[in-house]
């Protein structure tokens, strides 16, 4: 029989619900109450977007937003229109949108991979040492900045409540992907050093 290749089912399912949460989030958050014409400072739309459907899907996803957001300094070019359709359902996708859907897949890809290799541990592809130790050092420069981004996020006042409830979900991305990271450059560092390492996780 078979067996269920965890990369592309966690993949699959998290790339159709992100993208179906940023083509129902602007629905969404029309049905329910939401500032009308020019509010000031928009402090009634930042209390209300994203809607939930989006919040959950970058909660879910928010190593993805973290990669995104620094692009959002280095000019307008981030919010281009890039996808448009004019429905039913209308909706247009940015160059943001479409580079948060990819984080998404390579995401949960990833995710998916370390859950293969645990089912498949006999055939795992070996690194050599140093390649293994970069990675892990990468991961670990990433995983602070998901918990610098969800700090950020959770340092926000009232006005921005739902990118603080964002924050909450983050903190445990960045804690749990720093976690991951420290435990086995730790165990790579061990066996380089001739010391009997932990067993890889």
């Amino acid at each position: 029989m078979k067996t269920i290749s965890y990369r592309w089912t966690l993949a699959f399912v998290q790339i159709v619900f992100a993208t179906a949460a940023l083509v129902y989030a602007p629905y969404e958050y029309k049905a329910g109450p939401h500032p009308i014409g020019d509010d000031f400072m928009l402090l009634g739309y930042r209390k209300v977007w994203p809607p939930p459907v989006l919040r959950t899907s970058y909660a879910l996803n928010f190593p993805a937003l973290t990669a995104v957001v620094p692009f959002r300094f280095w000019g307008n070019w981030s919010r281009l229109k890039v996808v448009r359709y004019q429905g039913p359902p209308f909706f247009s996708f940015s160059v943001e949108d479409c580079m948060f859907l990819t984080g998404a897949f390579a995401l949960w890809y990833w995710l998916g991979s370390r859950l293969d290799r645990r089912r498949q541990e006999a055939n795992r592809v070996l690194r050599s040492k140093s390649a293994r130790i970069t990675l892990l050092t990468i991961g670990c420069v990433l995983s602070l900045g998901v918990g610098t981004l969800a700090v950020f996020y959770i340092m926000l006042t009232d006005a921005d409540r739902p990118f603080r409830q964002i924050g909450i979900a983050g903190l445990v991305w960045g804690v749990t992907l720093l976690w991951y990271s420290v435990h086995n450059l730790t165990s790579a560092l061990r066996t380089s050093s001739g010391e009997t390492p932990t067993a890889p996780q």
